[in-house]
């Protein structure tokens, strides 16, 4: 199993339609189906206005819950993720909302708004979440710098499902082919590496 952080944003509509679509098209033929946790619609477009009106009544709720209000506002609620399974692996629908559930409670985001997608135009079975960095009941921000730390040595693992190398796998980044990765507990943990323009050097006289 691999684990892909891919990106922080501002617009759930945005992403939403980027998963629910074909690239650059208005076709659907790579979405197998998807599924929501911790919202009243599995209508995508519906559980997007839900998770848009959570991000931005986020102080609303922290009065709710009576939690001290302030703060900077959360600018990029929107957190994108991948669960990618090893090319041999033939997952279920069931299975992968299961693993999903599991990784979500593994990293302490059981209680946040999460829409699943699975895509099918890949040789290997996965799907990608969008996730509500803000949480529906309390207005509080996940922590982002919890990623890697909550990939610790424990007793944690998945049944049923194969660890397996980046290499083996054939998961790279399609950028430049290179990742970041850890395997703790039957994980491999990976986050994107961006290409950065490298700067120029001046030529001597």
């Amino acid at each position: 199993m691999i684990v892909r952080i891919l990106s922080r944003g501002k617009s759930f509509k945005g992403l939403a339609t980027y998963l629910t679509h074909d690239p650059k098209a208005k076709s659907d033929e790579r979405v197998a189906w998807t599924h929501t946790l911790n919202l009243a619609n599995d209508h995508v477009p519906s559980a997007v206005d839900e998770m848009l009106w959570t991000a931005r009544n986020a102080e609303m709720l922290k009065q709710e819950a009576g939690i001290r209000a302030g703060g900077r506002a959360t600018e990029t609620p929107v957190k994108h993720l991948s669960l990618n399974w090893s090319p041999d692996d033939k997952p279920t629908r069931e299975h992968m909302i299961a693993t999903t559930q599991d990784f979500l409670r593994h990293m302490k985001w059981e209680e946040h708004q999460t829409v699943i997608v699975a895509h099918q135009d890949k040789e290997y079975s996965h799907v990608h979440l969008m996730l509500n960095s803000v949480h529906p009941e309390t207005g509080l921000k996940l922590d982002d710098n919890y990623d890697f730390r909550a990939f610790r040595p424990g007793p944690y693992s998945m049944s049923g499902t194969k660890a397996v190398s980046i290499a083996s796998s054939g998961l790279k980044s399609p950028s430049n082919g290179k990742v970041h990765h850890r395997a703790i507990s039957g994980w491999h943990f990976t986050k994107m590496k961006k290409n950065r323009p490298r700067r120029k050097i001046p030529a001597r006289k």
